[in-house]
């Protein structure tokens, strides 16, 4: 069984409400809000402790003199009351609340006096204690409820906003008329800036509203006569899901999360989520008659605090264009937005500034600096500034290019994407990634950078870096010479920057590399002890172990061959005669000398090998003789394997 948040809260308060009416009363809260789990008897045994006078004791003797459950029957009210009402406080994005057993929930609605779950909803209707404050109510006589909307354009790059009236709605599936003003506006058919308070200029959009189950639905359609800049009419559809009760919808709640679909004054649909915040009348009216109004980055909604505003511009901004975050979905109140513990703010407020760019391109092989611009204000705007020659480019707008955020911990943590677009046409110009893990305490990041290219050299990019500018240092997009650039490297810490491009593409931007390695190994015995020959490596993925001698197989070798090679180059001793004893298999991931991490999968020949007769000392220095007492811990797999069979500890 599903409970609503709000249902089961309302809930909660009734029986708090009612146990604090007896004589003495019984206070399941403390002064400071926590719950109190003596008074609410969690720890209650029904069989040693029926009398004691506590939440669990009081409402089980009640439901027994009632006759709604058998005497001596075992329901643990204040264990369960303390759990479900814990778990939203752990949880105050959570909606709803998962019930196992029903019986609990419907016993204690039957100690509130309700038959049932469902008469107890009605009832706390009918005493709005499931509704909002009086004040969100129409405060005149013009029968409208208003909804400010909020939503993020990505072709003016802000959070604009629109106004929604709507008729009460008496009844579910019956129309009520609605309007829409504010979202297609003619700022958007010219490219020339506006000045504050000049009238706003945007059609009527009228249709109906109708609720159906969970949902809103908006119809809106506009007048031709109204729109006559545009040569199709003008139409939008709006889908609000509500938190209400027992699946039904209530206009009176502050916040509505939506999809919003149109078609914009260009042509070109839109599909976008938005809130809908519910404002006062005075408030609409302020939003329809004030530019200035409208066009502030604020929502103009006074029960909205700032902290709550601030919240629900980076939830556009980050949520559903810049960073990805994961958040609960269809929140109804905004404080559930704020960032308690979560990734929202922190890696706003952690990359707000101003970056130079610095990326060594392939085809150029010089140093270009860009810079990059994020905003910490609202609307938390990136701008990309690149660098253009200007004998070559003569693109006006690709000057100041619009900058969108990616950053996603499915695909590679702690990595920051961004596309650049020009604002002409939002066409795609350049892309970029970086490794942000340490931006914070080094100010730097390091990553990729490429772009379609502004000259006739076409397609450029390679090695980059993002790195913060200092408080009254300039920045200004341009070519460096080679000994600049290696100054700011040498200042910051960072390699080499003609050398880094491909020892980063290798190290960092892509995942594991997967490998089969195919190798034959001698094994050659020591006639007095038998001990076996052994190769101490100082590279490769058993650097450090004590190896057999042998390697991998050539394109076109035998493995006989192949063995030969190897063990006479890397002992020095000529093979006479070699026997198969047989193959194993070893799997591990190792780091590569470039940096790659390769996932290896290594599957050995192991040979005995007999080589002509020799006097004296072996004949290099990293050839020793390993017995048995060796620990397994200093050999590699296969020679482990040897000494101490194929069970042996790797």
């Amino acid at each position: 069984m599903i409970i609503q948040r709000r249902t089961f809260l309302a809930l909660y308060e009734k029986i708090e409400a009612k146990l604090q009416e007896l004589s003495p009363p019984i206070y399941i809260r403390r002064a400071d809000g926590r719950q109190d789990t003596v008074s609410l008897g969690t720890v209650w045994n029904p069989w040693e402790d029926a009398d004691a006078n506590h939440a669990a004791c009081v409402i089980l003797r009640a439901l027994e003199r009632d006759g709604y459950l058998p005497e001596g029957q075992n329901f643990q009210f204040g264990r369960f009351l303390y759990n479900k009402y814990h778990e939203l406080q752990k949880n105050p994005g959570a909606q709803q609340v998962m019930v196992r057993d029903e019986e609990y929930v419907q016993l204690l609605c039957k100690y509130l006096g309700c038959n049932s779950l469902e008469d107890f909803v009605r009832k706390c209707e009918k005493e709005e204690v499931l509704r909002w404050p009086p004040e969100w109510m129409p405060q005149n006589g013009d029968g409208f409820t208003y909804y400010i909307g909020t939503y993020f354009s990505f072709r003016s790059y802000r959070v604009n906003k629109f106004l929604l009236g709507i008729r009460p709605i008496k009844e579910h599936g019956a129309p009520v008329d609605c309007w829409v003003w504010g979202f297609h506006t003619n700022e958007q058919m010219h490219d020339a800036g506006f000045t504050p308070d000049e009238p706003v200029n945007s059609p009527v959009l009228k249709g109906d509203a109708v609720v159906l189950g969970r949902y809103l639905h908006v119809r809106v359609n506009a007048d031709p006569a109204e729109a006559r800049e545009v040569a199709y009419p003008l139409q939008m559809n709006l889908i609000g899901i509500c938190e209400d009760v027992m699946g039904r919808f209530s206009l009176t709640q502050s916040v509505i999360p939506c999809t919003l679909q149109t078609v914009s004054l260009f042509g070109y649909l839109i599909a976008l989520e938005a809130y809908l915040l519910r404002c006062t009348t005075e408030e609409a009216r302020a939003l329809k008659a004030d530019p200035v109004t409208y066009r502030s980055p604020h929502l103009g909604v006074a029960a909205i605090t700032q902290e709550q505003e601030r919240c629900l511009h980076l939830y556009y901004m980050l949520q559903r264009r810049n960073f990805r975050v994961k958040l609960a979905p269809n929140v109804f109140r905004l404080r559930d937005l704020e960032y308690r513990g979560n990734r929202v703010l922190r890696y706003a407020n952690m990359l707000a500034g101003t970056y130079r760019v610095w990326n060594l391109g392939l085809k150029r092989g010089v140093v270009i600096q860009s810079k990059l611009v994020i905003s910490e204000e609202t609307p938390f705007r990136a701008l990309f500034y690149p660098y253009l020659p200007q004998e070559t480019v003569h693109f006006e707008d690709l000057e100041e290019q619009l900058a969108v955020m990616t950053l996603s911990h499915e695909v590679r943590p702690h990595h920051l994407s961004f596309t650049t677009y020009a604002r002409s046409r939002l066409t795609l110009v350049s892309m970029a990634i970086f490794d942000i893990q340490e931006m914070g305490s080094r100010g730097w990041a390091e990553g990729m950078f490429i772009s379609t290219g502004y000259d006739s050299k076409g397609i450029v990019g390679g090695y980059a870096v993002m790195c913060r500018v200092k408080k009254g240092e300039a920045c200004e997009p341009r070519r460096m010479e080679r000994e600049e650039a290696e100054r700011y490297a040498q200042d910051l810490g960072i390699a080499d920057m003609y050398k880094g491009l491909r020892q980063l593409w290798k190290r960092k931007l892509w995942k594991p590399k997967t490998n089969t390695r195919l190798g034959c190994y001698g094994v050659l015995r020591r006639p007095d002890s038998g001990a076996i020959l052994t190769v101490f490596r100082t590279e490769g993925p058993y650097s450090g172990a004590l190896d057999l001698p042998g390697g991998l197989v050539e394109f076109g070798e035998t493995p006989e061959m192949a063995l030969r090679r190897l063990f006479e180059r890397e002992t020095g001793l000529r093979v006479r005669d070699i026997q198969l004893l047989g193959n194993e298999s070893h799997q591990q991931i190792w780091r590569r000398k470039d940096g790659i991490e390769e996932n290896m999968h290594h599957i050995g020949l192991i040979y005995q090998v007999a080589v002509d007769d020799w006097e004296g000392d072996l004949p290099f220095p990293y050839l020793h003789w390993t017995g048995a007492g060796t620990p397994a811990a200093q050999l590699s797999p296969f020679a482990a394997r040897v000494l101490y069979g194929p069970v042996a500890s790797e």
